[in-house]
């Protein structure tokens, strides 16, 4: 799950200035075939973002609701097949945090130096153009970046964006795929599908307690 929210923080948050895309995309993390692959949803309307993936190993869907209006992370986890429930929670299909967003050191995008390589891909019906981008310290990584979707409400949550999001020509930016220069892929849009989104997609489903009341409950145990 920590792997997950990372990824997530990879995505630029863009200039709500500009126009938005509003929508699903579909990602691929760890690539076809690679350790560890799933696919997540990530469902963007004006400045949230609701983020589905499956939980491997268990089929159940963990869901995070990006606000970047309000300023807040919802977490929803739900509990795994097999969990005895306290009687308070015996109902309950999960645990949901609400939390302010990470704020980035100083409120600083971080700092890189990004190199074009003078290349291009169609992903998912869109053309990007090839970048290297090497951070400050050190780490490097290969996005290929479109301007076609416009200003992301999520990403670079709670601080400046990553210089790339806006780079180059100040337009807002999104990373289609993420690799290392080795070849392994960290992250592929499969699929954007343009639509309008309801509301409600953003409200927390039926079912789930408060985490700071599940955490009270010790006995909170997996059936032997």
């Amino acid at each position: 799950m920590r792997r997950f929210a990372l990824l997530l923080i990879l995505l630029p948050a863009g200039s709500l200035a500009a126009q938005q895309f509003e929508g699903t995309i579909v990602v691929r993390s760890g690539g076809p075939g690679g350790t560890g692959a799933m696919l997540w949803r990530m469902t963007t309307k004006g400045q949230k973002v609701l983020n589905v993936t499956t939980l491997p190993g268990i089929g159940q869907e963990m869901r995070m609701i990006t606000d970047n209006h309000a300023g807040t992370l919802t977490t929803m986890t739900p509990f795994p097949p097999g969990m005895a429930l306290p009687p308070g929670v015996a109902n309950a299909k999960g645990v949901v945090k609400v939390e302010p967003l990470p704020k980035q050191a100083n409120g600083k995008a971080p700092k890189s130096d990004i190199r074009k390589l003078g290349t291009t891909q169609m992903i998912a019906g869109l053309r990007c153009t090839d970048y290297e981008v090497t951070s400050d310290n050190g780490q490097t990584i290969r996005m290929c970046l479109t301007t076609s979707l416009g200003a992301m409400a999520n990403g670079a949550i709670g601080g400046g964006n990553p210089e790339w999001g806006a780079a180059p020509g100040g337009k807002p930016t999104m990373p289609l795929k993420i690799w290392r220069p080795g070849g392994a892929t960290l992250l592929e849009v499969v699929e954007v599908k343009r639509e309008l989104v309801s509301p409600r997609a953003f409200d927390i489903p039926a079912g789930y307690v408060d985490i700071a009341t599940a955490m009270k409950n010790r006995s909170l145990i997996p059936k032997p």
